[in-house]
């Protein structure tokens, strides 16, 4: 995207600086967060528009994280030193809505290392001892017939259907 000094120049009078963190919050419109402008005719985010200008085009397969490690508190932040270009998993693993990440332990307390971890195709991880546990309580169950008190299974499988 082609932008002007003059486009920078609207961006920075729609700016707050947060003397903590550094942030250059744009205080324009947002949508979800992040800050959006108008230039030429298309609604633009300012964080992205900011970094093509002053940085370089952002790689392909690749969208910009706002970097807590580096300060960075608001998505509304167009401050291109908290920016960095990190593949779409990468951004999820680092955001807030995968606050588990920086567990080390799971519920019962085994610990998740490289022999005890299991990671899902959408990036969770299960503790491999909990479920060889399930898996077992579950296989008995089914063998068994018991159509009562099954064990709980974790929430992202569902392999039967209760009739309640």
């Amino acid at each position: 995207m082609k932008m002007s000094d003059q486009d920078i120049k609207r961006i920075k009078n729609k700016t707050v600086i947060d003397s903590k963190t550094g942030c250059w919050i744009f205080v324009g419109a947002t949508a979800r967060g992040y800050g959006r402008i108008w230039i030429n005719g298309k609604l633009e985010m300012v964080h992205r528009l900011a970094y093509e200008f002053f940085v370089g085009h952002i790689p392909e397969g690749k969208i910009l994280d706002h970097v807590k490690a580096k300060g960075c508190t608001s998505r509304a932040c167009w401050n291109i030193e908290h920016l960095e270009p990190v593949t779409n998993h990468e951004n999820i693993l680092r955001g807030m809505r995968n606050q588990n990440t920086g567990k080390t332990r799971c519920k019962h307390g085994h610990e998740f290392n490289s022999n005890n971890t299991i990671i899902r195709s959408n990036g969770n991880r299960d503790c491999r001892q909990c479920h060889k546990r399930w898996k077992a309580e579950f296989l008995m169950h089914r063998k068994c017939g018991a159509s009562l008190n099954r064990p709980k299974e974790p929430k992202h499988r569902r392999p039967y259907q209760r009739s309640d």
